[in-house]
């Protein structure tokens, strides 16, 4: 059996249900929730997550 190679992928916001991945806290800047890292306070504003698969053509016996 021969299959044609393709791939697919997916992306989204984890700020979108940040509850969900435990970034509540990390996006409020007003109290700054990365001590010693800057002198400034730190928030997360951006957080994506992305997957590709890759599946090639095979051959296999019947």
């Amino acid at each position: 059996m021969t299959a044609v190679a393709y791939d697919m992928g997916a992306r989204h916001d984890l700020l979108d249900r940040h509850g969900l991945f435990g970034l509540t806290t990390a996006m409020d800047i007003d109290d700054g929730h990365f001590p010693g890292t800057s002198p400034d306070p730190l928030a997360v504003d951006k957080a994506e997550q992305s997957a590709v698969g890759q599946f090639g053509a095979s051959r296999g016996s019947s």
